[in-house]
Formats: structure tokens, sequence, C-alpha cells
């Protein structure tokens, strides 16, 4: 940001892991009044519902695209996908959704009444013959409690388990089935496989466009990478 000559300005609740004592560049931190932000989270009118509505239409839209009727097949969602999920479901909140819920909570007039979310229903759900709505999916877990409510002899307990876990050598920490950035063959392969899908007419002209647009982004990503890990190494000798 600095390099750009950024500057952001990040409004915080009155939170206690929110510190006051932080002293950052290019930042500027503002914290909302006490005892009013349920009327001043901007996330909380509409935008996580928004979020949330695109997130589940790319989950049924990705499980709809694995269902085979002949082959059961996997129809498991990893972590992974559910951050990627999350990462297009954000770029999909448009900054006219976001600066109308600044405005209906108040930090500037809001010429415009804040939509009271996507009303367009999830593509496809008719294919799921199901009872219930896509409305209802997206709202099902509206009020489901995130975390269980705590003790004090549970925070200390927890806290006194960390203080000895901290003690414990980590090289014994298993840190599970990591994988690593896949080598540059697998990756090309892997657009040999997308690019078959766009020549046998399997999307539409528009997603074909944008295909070959990120495969020459990608390319050109990957040439860079390539040139800066020979330059590494020839400057190493």
């Amino acid at each position: 940001m600095a390099c750009k000559n950024l500057n952001i300005l990040l409004f915080l609740d009155q939170c206690a892991t929110h510190s006051r004592q932080v002293t950052l560049q290019n930042v500027k931190l503002v914290f909302l009044p006490a005892n009013a932000t349920t009327h001043l989270q901007t996330l909380d009118a509409e935008i996580i519902k928004n979020v949330k509505h695109h997130f589940k239409s790319l989950l049924v839209r990705r499980l709809l695209t694995k269902i085979d009727p002949k082959d059961e097949g996997d129809l498991k969602i990893s972590l992974l996908d559910a951050i990627h999920f999350i990462a297009m479901a954000w770029d999909r909140v448009t900054s006219t959704t976001v600066a109308n819920c600044f405005g209906k909570c108040g930090f500037f007039g809001s010429l415009e009444e804040v939509p009271p979310g996507p009303k367009d229903p999830i593509e496809d759900w008719e294919q799921l013959n199901v009872k219930c709505t896509s409305d209802d999916f997206c709202t099902g877990d509206d009020n489901l409690a995130t975390c269980g409510v705590r003790t004090v002899e549970d925070i200390v307990e927890e806290a006194t388990c960390e203080a000895a876990d901290s003690s414990d050598d980590g090289d014994d920490i298993d840190r599970g089935d990591v994988e690593g950035p896949p080598p540059a063959a697998e990756t090309l392969h892997a657009l040999d496989v997308l690019r078959r899908a766009v020549a046998a007419d399997e999307v539409s002209d528009d997603t074909g466009t944008r295909f070959y647009a990120f495969e020459q982004s990608l390319l050109g990503d990957l040439a860079k990478k390539k040139r800066q890990k020979d330059r590494d190494f020839f400057n190493k000798k």
C-alpha cells in the first residue's frame, strides 16, 4: 500500500481482541462507539447474506456438475474448495451493495434503499428435487451457534494446557497432508484438459473467452517465475 500511496480507513468494534496499542502505516483505525455496534455493523446489513447466497449457489452448481446418474462419484467438498468458493462469492458482491450497506448503517446518506439480498433463486435448484426452497437453504444456518458457552474454569484449563503445549518440542507437530504448489508440467496438463472442454463446445463463448484470457495470464506468470528461478540459480554460482 505504501508503494501505491494507498490509505485505508478501517472501522472496528469494541472487542477485547482489537487492540488499540498498534501502530500501522497507511491504515487508520477508527473504533465504533460502545453499545452501538449492532446498528453500525455493515457486514450484518445484507453483506454477509449476499456472500452466503453466492457461496451456496457455487456449492450447488459444483455438486450438480459432479453428480452422475450412472455413478455416485465423489461429492465431497474439501476445505480448500470452500475457501475458493468464498473468494469467488466475494468477487460477486457488487460495490453498490457494499456502499448501500454503509449508507444504511449511517456512515453517509444513501439515496437508494438496501436491497433485501439476492432475489434470484439458485440456478438449477429445481434439479435437486428437494422440499425446501433455495432461500431456506441459504438462511438455514443463520441462527446456528458457532461456539459454546465457556465457564471461567474452562478458560483457565485451556490457558494452562496451551502453556504446557508451548513448552514441548514443536518438531513433533503433525502438519497433515499439506500439498505444495503443483509443478509446471501438471499445471499445463490441467490447462490442456480445460482447453479440450472449450474446444468441444462444452462451455459458452463468453466462458471460452475468459478461459483464454486466464490461460494467457497464467502462462505469463509461469514464465516470469521460471525466469526468476533461472536468475537465482545462476546468481548462486
